[in-house]
């Protein structure tokens, strides 16, 4: 196997009591001065292609399939032998069949080029699984003659992360909507996000406050009870007691307020004060 991943051998067929072909092989080619490798780096060699969890595929050069690893069966659910001599692009989403087909094209005008590819394949079941991979041109190479295929399955990571937006967005759309401040500080006591009832209850526009200590909109006999309270937040120590603290009105004047912060984690650390 080369270093981008692809197969540097030749591809045998095995084939069925009908004459079917079954699947094929990727063996290894002898070194430069005609030896071939032995049994054990043979065996070695197709061991490391079909114990792979990637789909590693050949197609020809009408993009029909000519070879696929047995990660085939796990990933999609299909025996390797049912996609032998099928066209790729039966298997994409509709969707994705334009964009696919003008990538594969891109690197058939070039030897040994390659592109990064994606999109939904479908599975046995019927259901979309999305792959990423990359194709690689090696239709010169006369061991290969086909365009080698890597790909793995990326659909519970993009499920995942589509989760993530969708959840970010609730919490944006919480924050914006609420009557009472929400606000986020830095470990250094640096307001660094104010929502829209900020505007409303000081008469301040947020722009004015951003990227400044919080302690400058406190009245001055607050803001001792108010960094202490946040300097034990940032070590972990918060009892969850809401304090009432005066905060500067755009106008001049002070404003009662109740305020209750809580220490901001990112990946297990303390990173600031919300």
């Amino acid at each position: 196997m080369r270093r981008d991943g692809s197969p540097s051998g030749e591809i045998n067929e095995s084939r069925e009591s009908s004459g079917r072909v079954s699947g094929r092989a990727v063996r290894p080619r002898g070194d430069g001065g005609g030896r071939r490798n032995g049994p054990r780096t043979s065996e070695r060699f197709k061991a490391l292609v079909e114990s792979s969890l990637d789909i590693i595929a050949v197609l020809r050069g009408d993009g029909r399939v000519d070879y696929v690893s047995p990660a085939i069966r796990s990933v999609l659910g299909y025996d390797p032998g049912e996609l032998i001599g099928q066209p790729y692009a039966d298997f994409l989403h509709p969707e994705d069949i334009e964009v696919a087909i003008e990538s594969f094209g891109g690197i058939l005008l070039q030897r040994g080029a390659s592109a990064m590819m994606d999109g939904r394949i479908k599975a046995k079941d019927g259901t979309w699984r999305l792959v990423e991979g990359r194709a690689h041109n090696l239709l010169h190479d006369p061991s290969v003659q086909g365009i080698i295929l890597t790909s793995h399955d990326i659909t519970a990571r993009r499920q995942a992360e589509e989760s993530l937006r969708e959840s970010e967005e609730r919490y944006r759309s919480f924050v914006e909507a609420a009557s009472d401040i929400i606000y986020a500080l830095s470990r250094e006591g640096i307001i660094t996000s104010l929502n829209p009832a900020f505007e409303t209850i000081t008469g301040w526009p947020r722009e004015e406050w951003l990227g400044r200590h919080f302690g400058g909109l406190l009245h001055p006999e607050d803001r001792p009870l108010a960094t202490h309270l946040f300097a034990r937040a940032m070590n972990g120590e918060w009892d969850g007691d809401p304090r009432e603290y005066r905060i500067l009105t755009s106008g001049g004047e002070y404003v009662a307020t109740e305020l209750l912060a809580r220490p901001q984690l990112q990946d297990g650390e303390i990173v600031g004060n919300v």
